[in-house]
């Protein structure tokens, strides 16, 4: 793998960039510099890594006491760098050095002592698996862990530096794609850049760089075959900053396609390493527990969201799933007793954040007050007994303006007039009330085989409406880019 042309590709990508701050980019330390500089000529002995542990008195502590609670079955203690060495391994206490360097950096911080404690725990756990998920998947497990400890090296700075932005972070979205959209770059990013100037390897650069893009390494049989693929797992865990929401469920999907990864094996050897190494830790809540619960949880989602066929809400028997969108599942349906049909929208279990819920039931109460024609129905909206928001609306058997154009192309300047005129009778309805659609888009203009006219149009997905009218709260984050 030529790694130093992965990184120019990647950054190429990323496009313009913004400067390195010096509270963005804190200057490595003297023994990480003269470490990447031995590496790199590869002169790295181990009577000079010795020497450059020594020079620092807190780096040969922890030095000294990873060995010694490793070697829990000696007669005597070592209190030695050098005996340390021995026994831990010459690759394994680099590692250790830029343990070290992570917590030299981050000093510089805004991080409260609590804050910087939980960092530095949730970065050491992420790094110990996945140097055992590396053993698992296969690829270099040291460059795994150095990946995995300094993917998020930056993080604490510019959340501080940018706090009123990161406030507008809905928990739902992936903290990447938000940093993209909020930014137009995001931290790992910028960390890689940081840990390029630091001259560390170009595959830890790499590793930092991809350790947020599990899917594209997933599909990319080359780089699955490295140790990126081991550090975009570790980046899947759950931490303070709530960057991967559907992190266990990829971590589940990893694990049927590779049975071989076990991810709650994994977090239970993490466990015992981390405690064995700071046996005070007690007040640590374990990683295969949290990622145990989480997993119950998430199948717990998973069976919600697949047993509504042939179940009851309110006066309707749901028979099949027509569709789904971003927050909601569709259902075709037929009233009880009336057999009348319709379509009964289900909210998706896992979009349920307080902004979510209220777009969702803003959509329902919104559209049930449009008298149009040329509006969806909606007959009734309400709660399951399960907690699970839903509306119920009229059925539509036709055919969106946007598969129209796809299947059969550009249409006659005629029939165009005939459908935007009844879609714009149905938003002006809406806008002489004060509401805006903010998605009016092919897909959500539907043309109907009516009895009374040919193309009769009906306009749905109101979730987005925005109200015009003074002092009128819109759901959804001021700022927030809304529709397709």
């Amino acid at each position: 793998m030529d790694w130093g042309e992965l990184y120019r590709q990647r950054i190429a990508e990323a496009g313009d960039l913004p400067l390195l701050t010096r509270s963005w980019a804190p200057r490595a330390p003297r023994y990480v510099t003269a470490l990447s500089m031995l590496s790199g000529k590869g002169t790295l002995s181990a009577d000079k890594l010795r020497e450059l542990i020594e020079r620092d008195p807190e780096l040969t502590s922890q030095v000294l006491r990873q060995v010694n609670s490793c070697s829990a079955g000696l007669s005597t203690r070592i209190h030695t760098v050098s005996r340390a060495i021995g026994l831990l391994g010459q690759r394994r206490c680099q590692m250790l050095v830029l343990s070290a360097m992570l917590q030299a950096s981050l000093r510089m911080t805004q991080l409260s002592a609590a804050q910087l404690e939980r960092f530095i725990s949730e970065s050491l756990e992420r790094a110990v698996f996945a140097r055992l998920a590396a053993d698992a998947l296969g690829g270099d497990y040291e460059n795994a862990y150095v990946g995995a400890l300094l993917q998020d090296l930056l993080l604490p700075q510019v959340r501080h530096s940018h706090d009123s932005d990161y406030q507008k972070h809905p928990h739902a979205e992936r903290l990447v794609e938000f940093e993209q959209r909020q930014f137009g770059w995001n931290h790992a990013v910028l960390t890689a850049r940081v840990l390029k100037a630091w001259n560390l390897p170009d595959s830890a650069v790499c590793a930092v760089l991809l350790s947020h893009d599990h899917r594209l390494i997933c599909n990319d049989p080359a780089l699955r075959s490295t140790s990126l693929l081991a550090v975009t797992a570790s980046a899947l865990l759950p931490d303070a900053f709530h960057q991967e929401p559907g992190g266990v469920r990829q971590l589940m999907e990893l694990q049927e396609q590779m049975p071989h990864f076990n991810f709650l094996q994994l977090a239970l050897e993490v466990d015992d390493e981390l405690a064995a190494i700071d046996p005070a830790g007690e007040h640590r809540i374990s990683l295969c527990d949290r990622l145990a619960q989480l997993a119950i949880e998430e199948v717990e989602q998973a069976r919600q969201e697949i047993v509504w066929t042939n179940q009851r809400i309110g006066n309707y028997i749901l028979e099949r799933e027509v569709g789904q969108g971003s927050m909601g599942l569709v259902y075709y349906a037929r009233h009880a007793t009336l057999h009348r049909e319709a379509a009964i929208k289900l909210m998706k279990q896992r979009t349920l954040d307080p902004e979510a819920l209220d777009r969702f039931e803003a959509e329902a109460r919104i559209t049930s007050s449009l008298r149009s024609p040329h509006t969806v129905n909606i007959y009734d909206y309400g709660v399951t007994q399960q907690g699970v928001l839903y509306y119920v609306m009229e059925w539509l058997n036709g055919i969106s303006l946007g598969d129209l154009v796809e299947r059969y192309g550009p249409q006659p300047p005629a029939r165009v007039v005939h459908i935007l005129r009844q879609a714009c009778e149905s938003l002006s309805e809406a806008h002489a009330l004060g509401m805006i659609h903010r998605d009016v888009k092919p897909d959500n203009i539907v043309l109907l085989a009516d009895d009374r006219e040919s193309d009769f149009v009906k306009v749905v997905d109101f979730g987005l409406v925005k109200s015009m009218q003074p002092g009128a709260e819109t759901p959804g984050p001021v700022g927030a880019v809304c529709g397709t």
